[in-house]
């Protein structure tokens, strides 16, 4: 496999775990306003718009978390043929961080 075809399939993972953050900091979202939707009042018209705004907020957050991926993994990949332990190490760190942070 030539050093084009890693980077592309690298650049691939990089995509989904952008895709993967951003739902996983969805779920927590709609979670947080499951749990606290006692407190609205019967006025449920906000949710769309806090959704819509708390996604913009983690697209920046899982691009950040993209892109040390794809610089610490994807990059180092097309010159040395390394594995992809790196990005999955990094992936199973901020796992248990952001749900700590969650339930906090």
């Amino acid at each position: 496999m030539n050093s084009y075809a890693r980077f592309f399939e690298n650049l691939q993972q990089d995509l989904k775990s952008f895709i993967y953050w951003c739902l996983v900091f969805t779920v927590f979202r709609i979670a947080f306003i499951a749990i606290y939707s006692g407190q609205l009042n019967g006025d449920y018209s906000d949710i769309p718009m806090a959704l819509l705004l708390g996604l913009r907020l983690s697209l920046k957050t899982a691009g950040i978390i993209a892109l040390i991926g794809f610089v610490f993994a994807t990059l180092p990949k097309i010159i040395v043929k390394i594995g992809r332990q790196t990005s999955y190490v990094f992936a199973g760190t901020l796992w248990p961080y952001f749900s700590l942070l969650f339930v906090l």
